[in-house]
């Protein structure tokens, strides 16, 4: 294994474990009585501020749980997820 294929595969799982708390965050902002609410919606807005202007505050909805569907964040987890798969398959075609 190469040390390019190494650093992708390493990077995979960067990508795949901050897509999966960004789903997280996701499915936890979609409830208004979940007990860390506020922390949730302190990450939301730290991760907010690094999206692009025109992707910010994209999708977000009511949900019928009193919390807010935030498609912006689904889209940038759903992405995080292609990159992680994107890797994986560069770094197997390097080996």
């Amino acid at each position: 294994m190469s040390s390019a294929s190494r650093i992708l595969v390493v990077l995979s799982w960067v990508f795949r474990v901050a897509a999966i708390l960004l789903a997280l965050v996701v499915c936890g902002l979609c409830f208004a009585n979940v007990p860390s609410r506020s922390a949730l919606v302190g990450v939301a807005g730290t991760v907010t501020s690094w999206l692009p202007a025109s992707l910010s505050g994209l999708l977000v909805c009511e949900t019928p749980f009193d919390g807010a569907f935030r498609g912006d964040l689904a889209m940038t987890s759903a992405v995080l997820f292609v990159l992680d798969w994107l890797c994986l398959r560069i770094s197997a075609t390097l080996r």
